[in-house]
């Protein structure tokens, strides 16, 4: 019996005592950089292929230090590497301190390549600091075998593991849009959009892109500056395409830019959609630009004007072209809008059940128009204008200088009864109602 237990313990010391095989691993490096990034932004910079050889076959690799070749660490807010599908392993925001240059990045639990994928890749990414210097290089190297473990210590050797140079540029911007609330169905609404270079690098072009909901109908200016220096320029050219607003300036600015435009509004409401815009300047295309808050480039469209009374004032009138009906409407604003706008109004012909009309641009009334629509009770006050049976012009209408939600307003509809009218106890009409915002 002995002699079998003698056996068992052998065999179980020479498990516990067998050897781990090292593997051979080459990193081999491909830059990624691009010539030119941005401050404050990401860019992939090293194609690290990992070819796995030896007895083992396999290996786990658990931290690379990643060292800052030209340029200052100073530049670099932090380091990334991720897999060949892009899923971030290991990040590091910290200097080395033993080395001052180099950033070690930790692989979580190790980046582990079994004895069947003898290949696989990693990316190295760095995150250039929002306070970085413009107009300097940056790259990136892993300087020696050394900077690579794994949990095997295994055999490691590289064969250029250097990325190109990264030129940093500084182009950034900040967008707002205004009016941030519309009327729905409004036609060639007016819009503001307004761009300030927040980086070193000037402003060459710009595009704003219009979310559904709105059609894009016109540009009507471009201009740069505040409103103590405007300076009226026509030194762009623009396209429009695809809901898109493409603007060239004439030359770069490190000013702001403010660019108007009209769209149409679709009949339906649109929940807070962003129009959102790119900047060129320096090397740099298509970089986003930053709203000042949340939703600064976010615009919504609703019914402004919701009426929540209508009161007969005046009811009968003697048909001699000078009386009337006089109507009541107590209106809420549904939101805020500073920076106020015109409160639109029309109204269809009136007919009776005995397929009688009147219409209500009638030479029979006072200059042909019959119903003019007022703000309040009062019919001396200058704030009125005459009603067709559309929203008029552009510029017709009730102007309020701003208004506040839940807030209610009063205005009121004469309509003056043209000679020759059918007298009728049953006349009726339908009207609506349109908050035309300011830009």
């Amino acid at each position: 019996m002995k002699p079998k237990y003698w056996i068992i313990f052998v065999g179980l010391l020479l498990f516990f005592i067998s050897p781990v095989f090292a593997s051979g691993i080459t990193f081999i490096g491909t830059s990624l950089a691009p010539v030119f990034a941005n401050t404050n932004a990401s860019a992939d910079v090293l194609n690290l292929s990992i070819n796995v050889s030896g007895d083992n076959g396999a290996t786990n690799i658990s931290s690379i230090n990643i060292t800052v070749v030209t340029g200052t660490f100073g530049n670099i807010s932090s380091v990334t590497i991720k897999n060949s599908t892009g899923t971030v392993l290991g990040v590091n925001t910290s200097i080395n301190p033993a080395t001052n240059m180099s950033y070690t990045v930790f692989l979580g639990n190790g980046f582990f390549i079994n004895g069947t994928i003898t290949n696989a890749s990693l990316i190295v990414s760095i995150n250039i600091s929002g306070s970085a210097t413009r107009q300097t290089n940056m790259s990136i190297n892993v300087s020696s075998p050394a900077e690579i473990r794994t949990l095997n210590n295994d055999n490691v050797s590289l064969v250029t593991t250097q990325s190109n140079g990264v030129f940093i540029q500084d182009i950034h911007g900040n967008a707002t849009i205004s009016p941030r609330f519309v009327d729905t169905g409004v036609l060639n609404q007016s819009f503001l959009y307004a761009i300030v270079p927040k980086g070193g690098d000037a402003i060459k072009n710009i595009s704003i892109i219009l979310p559904p909901g709105f059609t894009l109908i016109n540009i009507t200016g471009v201009e740069r500056g505040d409103s103590t220096n405007l300076t009226g320029d026509t030194d762009f050219t623009n396209t429009t395409t695809s809901n898109r607003i493409n603007i060239t300036l004439a030359s770069s600015t490190l000013l702001k830019v403010e660019v108007f435009f009209t769209a149409n509004i679709n009949s339906t409401p649109v929940s807070s959609s962003a129009f959102n815009s790119t900047i060129t300047g320096g090397n740099l295309t298509n970089v986003f630009t930053d709203p000042v808050s949340i939703e600064a480039t976010n615009v919504t469209a609703k019914q402004l004007l919701n009426v929540s009374n209508v009161k007969i004032i005046k009811s009968t009138a003697i048909v001699n072209g000078t009386d009337y009906w006089e109507f009541n409407f107590t209106i809420n604003y549904t939101a805020n809008i500073p920076t106020g706008g015109l409160i639109q109004f029309k109204l269809t012909n009136w007919n009776s059940t005995t397929a009688d009309s009147i219409n209500i641009t009638n030479s029979n009334c006072p200059g042909s128009i019959c119903a003019t629509l007022r703000n309040g009770t009062d019919f001396n006050t200058t704030s009125k204008f005459n009603v067709t049976n559309n929203y008029g012009t552009f510029t017709t209408g009730i102007s309020v200088s701003s208004i506040t939600e839940n807030n209610l307003i009063d205005v009121t509809l004469r309509m003056i009864i043209p000679t020759g009218t059918i007298v009728s106890s049953n006349w009726q009409a339908t009207y609506g109602f349109l908050f035309r915002a300011n830009p």
